[in-house]
């Protein structure tokens, strides 16, 4: 993702259950998984995410010219 996501104080509620597939890897849940150059700001986010890998809230991975700020989970 590249730009601005204002949540302006909204929350999105998540339920993601991820089974896993013998065939199939997952890795990187979450809402952005690679954010460049971009604004997170105002975002809650609540209800869970249960899947095998890596799992996080807002961004796996982000370059240094990003910020999330005012967020909460």
């Amino acid at each position: 993702f590249t730009g601005i996501y204002d949540g302006d104080g909204h929350t999105i509620n998540v339920n993601i259950y991820v089974e896993r597939d013998e065939d199939t890897q997952y890795d990187d849940i979450c809402l952005f998984g690679y954010i460049s150059s971009a604004r997170i700001l105002n975002l809650g986010v609540t209800g869970s995410i249960k899947a095998p890998g890596y799992v996080s809230t807002f961004a796996r991975n982000m370059s240094s010219a990003s910020l999330i700020a005012n967020c909460w989970s």
